[in-house]
């Protein structure tokens, strides 16, 4: 509603200053309808580019988040599992501590899912790239 007002604001201040007995004042330094409509969209679009730049980054942020919840959802449920057991339940703790203790950190790489050369990649432990294949 604001912007079809300005715009009958401006079409009408327009109309008038191009009447010779409006009884408006016509200077010729004023500007235009399309330079206050191209003033107008620049500033609108900054907003928008501005907007979809950090919703970009609030993305990779809740990106990052998922990560590290699934990881401590996993540990948690192995635990509760874990705790149910009734023979080997503190070896198998112990090696659940273990697996936590040396579990690689997460990096930006593995956030983002890109290497330094921009190709999409699978991230995977590094223990299950490196060790050679039994089959």
């Amino acid at each position: 509603m604001l912007l079809v007002l300005t715009l009958a604001y401006v079409i009408f201040i327009d109309l008038m200053l191009h009447r010779p007995d409006s009884g408006f004042a016509s200077y010729s330094g004023g500007m235009s309808v399309g330079q206050i409509g191209l003033l107008g969209s620049s500033i609108v679009e900054a907003i928008a580019g501005l907007q979809f730049y950090l919703y970009g980054r609030a993305t990779r942020q809740f990106a990052a988040f998922h990560i590290c919840l699934e990881r401590t959802h996993r540990y948690l449920l192995a635990y509760k599992i874990a705790e149910q057991m009734g023979e080997g339940k503190d070896e198998t703790l112990q090696k659940i501590v273990c697996i936590m203790a040396n579990a690689p950190m997460i990096t930006r790489q593995d956030i983002e899912g890109v290497e330094l050369s921009g190709v999409a990649r699978a991230t995977a432990p590094p223990s299950a790239t490196s060790a050679p294949s039994s089959l």
